[in-house]
């Protein structure tokens, strides 16, 4: 059995070793650690621990979510303009063995929850303080350098966030410089990835 529950100062073991087993062997991935999270995320003035959700089962994280309540002053559109007052998801990841089992609904049905009446956004060039835009002086930990996005060939993710009101609107092309040390540096360039861009 798993159930769903708030981010809490006790869980964070369980938090960093979820992370790195979830998002190993991904595109920008880096080892989650105590004092990273804490500087970017627990103590940043935009975080709410009610607004860091979180799928355990035996102790162990199997999946969470992360959703940001926005003023319009705080959040930029995709054409760089201003929105009204929304909630924003940041993050959301499920661990593989875990998928197809409900989880994912639910953590989005408790975020939900989490930002009452006010409409959710998923959207890589929205204002997103911890994970990966230019917010940080780090790169991402996954996804593109602007936000939220989903490998193009992930169709199961892209259903999934289509059937809850995020239809895909946007492909975008990651291109990256390979730098070997024993030749010239060639440009590579990575799978589509896709952002998602609706609300609801």
């Amino acid at each position: 059995p798993w159930r769903i529950e708030p981010f809490s100062a006790a869980r964070l073991p369980a938090l960093l070793d979820g992370w790195n087993r979830i998002f190993f062997g991904q595109r920008n991935f880096l080892p989650l650690t105590r004092g990273w999270f804490g500087a970017h995320v627990t103590e940043h003035r935009a975080f709410d621990p009610a607004g860091l959700v979180l799928a355990v089962a035996d102790d162990q994280l199997v999946g969470l979510a992360h959703f940001l309540r926005h003023g319009g002053d705080t959040a930029h559109g995709g054409n760089g303009g201003s929105l009204p007052p929304h909630g924003t998801l940041a993050l959301l990841a499920v661990a593989d063995d875990w998928r197809r089992k409900g989880v994912a609904t639910a953590l989005l049905d408790q975020g939900r929850r989490y930002l009452g009446d006010l409409p959710l956004v998923a959207d890589g060039q929205c204002y997103n303080p911890f994970y990966g835009n230019s917010e940080l002086p780090e790169p991402p930990l996954f996804g593109t350098p602007e936000g939220i996005s989903l490998p193009w060939e992930d169709e199961a993710s892209r259903d999934f966030f289509s059937r809850h009101g995020f239809p895909s609107q946007h492909q975008g092309i990651t291109l990256c410089l390979e730098l070997l040390p024993s030749a010239q540096p060639r440009p590579r360039e990575d799978p589509a990835k896709v952002e998602i861009l609706a609300s609801r």
